[in-house]
């Protein structure tokens, strides 16, 4: 069966599990075969319920066998197992050894958050304590918080980390310790790190937050590293509690920035090596240009492999862009109707409550009209949603305006180099 275990190793390494997990799940399995069927044996019913989580949709996807599967008791006590079940328990079950800062893409832009990342890794005791990540969504926190996990178990094995997101704190206070705040604090204090991913949702749960004061103060005190990230600006810390919201401010709070070109570019590229899938660099600069969501990016080149491995191995053009229709970019979390009104009215030498007023004067009828049609381009709003952002109006009078606008780019060279400008300035709110 050594050839069936050979095939499993090679799926396993093409979809880029590390040596350090292979050699945790996949040496320890044995494979046997009766004249039926084909088992796969696993020494412990541990390693069996991480492995249908890890492996087996992967496995089943791309050997057209049907496996059975066994788990025979071997001695409990070998050194491996325990050793692989006592970092499970004490850490979080979900980290995966694949998020790591070798392969955190980043530019100098990003440099700052990332060298303090590493920093907070090589100290005994606290530093920079708290470490506050925030940042849009999909700028890559959560992979950097599992890199600072990863990058603290390889130098120092014995540490006991709480990785955790704020939901599911919550949850643990209110469920498992029935909000009562002796034993919630002597859980967490239990352990040497705490990390806080999702730290937004806190804002949702009031005595949570007047928990978490008395823990900061508790790590704070004993110099254990407390790290937080949270999606949305700066200014959110503002809605906090003040106490917890002084405490944060104690330490280093820094802005993971959205991925620019040159990130998605190399992400693109690194993609396309790992997975063996042939790209031009032209093709590469469209995917790049086209969507500035990683998710995105990983989604399209996920259906291009699919593509690749099952219908064609030679991607033509006319497949490439079929593949790039099926995925619309998500509107920009940081572009708002506000922030399209504002640029209009500054360009058109207005006060934005005359855009969103009732008023008839031509100058400020184009300007609400050009900030419609800009709702409905860049945000994707349906009419009756801008509609109501503009006092009430009735779609068809939004229709109407967006059509007209339209129609304005397409015949005078002023409304199209006024929209370009316009669409300019608001894309730079997404960076």
């Amino acid at each position: 069966m050594s050839d069936i275990k050979e095939k499993i190793k090679k799926i396993l390494i093409k979809n880029n599990f590390s040596e350090k997990t292979l050699k945790m799940w996949f040496d320890p399995l044995n494979i046997e075969k009766d004249e039926k069927k084909i088992y796969i044996i696993f020494q412990h019913k541990f390693l069996f319920d991480n492995y249908k989580i890890k492996f087996k949709d992967i496995i089943e996807n791309e050997i057209n066998l049907d496996f059975e599967y066994k788990i025979i008791s071997l001695n409990t006590n070998n050194k491996i197992l325990k050793n692989f079940k006592k970092k499970i328990k004490e850490n979080n079950k979900n980290l995966n050894y694949d998020f790591t800062f070798k392969n955190f893409i980043y530019n100098k832009k990003n440099l700052f958050p990332i060298v303090s990342a590493k920093e907070i890794c090589n100290h005994n005791s606290a530093k920079f304590n708290p470490f506050v990540i925030y940042g849009e969504s999909s700028t890559g926190k959560t992979h950097l918080l599992k890199a600072i996990v990863n990058e603290i178990l390889k130098n120092k094995h014995n540490s006991k980390i709480l990785f955790i997101n704020s939901d599911d704190l919550n949850n643990k206070y209110i469920v498992k310790f029935k909000r009562n705040h002796i034993t919630f604090k002597q859980y967490i204090d239990n352990y040497d790190y705490l990390i806080v991913d999702d730290f937004q949702e806190v804002l949702n749960f009031d005595s949570l937050q007047k928990e978490l004061v008395t823990i900061f103060d508790l790590f704070y005190e004993q110099k254990k590293q407390m790290i937080f990230s949270y999606t949305g600006k700066y200014l959110l810390l503002d809605r906090l509690d003040k106490k917890l919201k002084s405490r944060l401010e104690w330490g280093l709070i820094v802005n993971l920035k959205k991925p620019d070109l040159e990130i998605r570019t190399k992400f693109i590229r690194k993609f396309c090596d790992d997975k063996k899938i042939k790209l031009s660099n032209e093709q590469i600069l469209i995917l790049a240009q086209k969507f500035k969501n990683l998710r995105n990016i990983k989604g399209i080149l996920l259906k291009i492999l699919a593509y690749t491995q099952l219908i064609n191995n030679n991607l033509r053009e006319k497949e490439f862009f079929s593949i790039l229709n099926t995925v619309q970019e998500k509107r920009a979390d940081n572009l708002t109707f506000d922030n399209i009104i504002d640029i209009v009215a500054d360009e058109m030498n207005l006060e934005r409550d005359d855009i969103l007023s009732s008023k008839r004067e031509k100058k400020i009828v184009k300007a609400r009209q050009v900030s419609m049609f800009l709702c409905r381009k860049l945000l994707k709003y349906s009419y009756p949603e801008i509609g109501k952002i503009f006092g009430g109006k009735d779609h068809s009078t939004v229709i109407y305006s967006v059509k007209k606008i339209q129609r304005l780019k397409e015949d005078s060279r002023f409304m199209k180099s006024l929209l370009k400008n316009l669409e300019q300035k608001c894309s730079s709110q997404e960076k």
